[in-house]
C-alpha cells in the first residue's frame, strides 16, 4: 500500500513520519518525500489515525488522485532544487512531463488550480529560497550560485530575487537575519 503525503519536504520529515508509523506499529518498506510505501494495507481507522497525526505534525495525507498528482511534482521540485545542480538548459515543462508522465499543461492546471500559484511561480520560489540558504551558507559565490541554480546570469538571478524578496541578494548577505525579520514582517501585512 502506498500513502502519499503533503508537506513533506525535509529529512526531519521523513524522521517524523517514521516516528509516528513506529508509533502505531505500522510495518513500511519506505518512506521518501511525499510518499509511504506501506507493507500492509491499513484499516480505515488506522489510515485515518496516521492522517489525524500527520496534520498534528504540519503533514496532510493525500487522497484523492489530483492531489496525489500535484503532490508528486511538490516532491519532484524540492528534490531538484536542493540538489542544486539545475542546468542552464533545463526545461522545465520537460522534465515534469517525463517524470511524471502526464502533459505538462494538464499538470501545471492541476497544481494552479490546488495550490493557487502556476508551478513556474512555484519552482521560481523555491529555487529563491534555496538561494538565500547558499547566500547564508556562505560557500558559494553568487556566480557560482546563479549556475548551480540554473540562472543564465547573475543579473538575472538578481532580478528574479529582488522580484521574489525586494532585496538584492548581496542586502541580503549581508544581513539576513534582521532582512528575513523585516520580510517576515512585509508578508504577514499581505
Amino acid at each position: 500500500m502506498e500513502l502519499y503525503i503533503k508537506n513533506m519536504v525535509c529529512l526531519r520529515c521523513k524522521l517524523a513520519v517514521k516516528n509516528i508509523l513506529q508509533e502505531l506499529e505500522i510495518e513500511y518498506t519506505k518512506v521518501e518525500l511525499g510518499n509511504i510505501t506501506l507493507k500492509n494495507e491499513l484499516t480505515s481507522d488506522k489510515l485515518a489515525l496516521v492522517g489525524v497525526l500527520l496534520e498534528e505534525i504540519g503533514l496532510e495525507l493525500v487522497n484523492r488522485k489530483v492531489n496525489r498528482v500535484v503532490n508528486k511534482v511538490t516532491t519532484l521540485l524540492v528534490e531538484l532544487v536542493q540538489s542544486v545542480n539545475i542546468s542552464r538548459d533545463f526545461s522545465f515543462s520537460v522534465y515534469i512531463s517525463e517524470k511524471v508522465s502526464k502533459n505538462y499543461v494538464y499538470v501545471a492546471y492541476l497544481f494552479s488550480k490546488q495550490e493557487n500559484i502556476t508551478l513556474e511561480q512555484y519552482f521560481l520560489l523555491l529555487k529563491i529560497e534555496k538561494v538565500k540558504e547558499l547566500l547564508i551558507d556562505g560557500e558559494y559565490n553568487l556566480t557560482i550560485i546563479s549556475k548551480k541554480m540554473g540562472y543564465s546570469s547573475v543579473s538575472h538571478l538578481s532580478a528574479h530575487f529582488k522580484r521574489a524578496t525586494g532585496l538584492t541578494p548581496k542586502a541580503f548577505k549581508a544581513n539576513p537575519t534582521g532582512l528575513r525579520k523585516e520580510l517576515d514582517k512585509v508578508i504577514e501585512t499581505k
